[in-house]
């Protein structure tokens, strides 16, 4: 019922939010198209019940589909992410480091992500994303390779030199904001 598009422009004025399924119907064509998706219903808020149905009804209706391995999810609980490791351990999970960035952390969650999505430790560093430090130190994407981690990064402006910095310290992945511009980018390095 929400009106998406209107703060974007008059010609956008009642641009819809799709559904979880009218989305998986816009995407199902994409075969080669892998899907990333963050559950943002957190243990610690809604409730276990509540979180981890979220969950399973996600799975439900991609497994109906037959996308089951196009999917990988990712959020900032790390009592969901391990929920999912347990019951669809199928699935690849992506996660984000430094570990302080990820909430219900019973176990060590960089024993069972596939990914990790680093961001500069600001409290550590000082740094702040927006500034040139864009990228952690070597050292914390070594932590994660060291483990079978895959790293990935999210800049908040994709530009070519962060993106070579973070390719050449071992990035499998990146998450941004703007695909187009990010693909640009990763052609214009060779890897895509």
């Amino acid at each position: 019922k929400l009106d998406a598009g209107i703060k974007f422009g008059e010609q956008f004025k009642g641009t819809k939010v799709p559904t979880f399924e009218e989305f998986l119907d816009l995407v199902e064509p994409e075969k080669d198209l892998l899907l990333n998706l963050e559950i943002k219903d957190y243990p610690q808020v809604e409730g276990d019940e509540i979180a981890f149905s979220t969950v399973d009804k996600v799975i439900a209706a991609v497994e109906a589909r037959g996308m089951g391995g196009r999917i990988m999810f990712n959020s900032f609980s790390a009592q969901l992410l391990e929920y999912v490791n347990k019951k669809y351990p199928q699935y690849p999970l992506h996660g984000f480091f430094p570990m302080y960035l990820m909430s219900g952390i019973r176990y060590n969650p960089y024993d069972f992500l596939d990914y990790a999505c680093l961001f500069p430790n600001q409290l550590e560093t000082g740094r702040k994303v927006s500034d040139g430090a864009a990228l952690c130190p070597a050292e914390d994407f070594e932590y994660l390779h060291e483990r079978n981690v895959r790293s990935c990064v999210c800049f908040p402006v994709d530009t070519e030199e962060n993106m070579k910095a973070a390719i050449d310290l071992g990035v499998k992945m990146f998450t941004c904001n703007d695909p187009e511009n990010a693909i640009k980018i990763l052609k214009k390095l060779g890897y895509r």
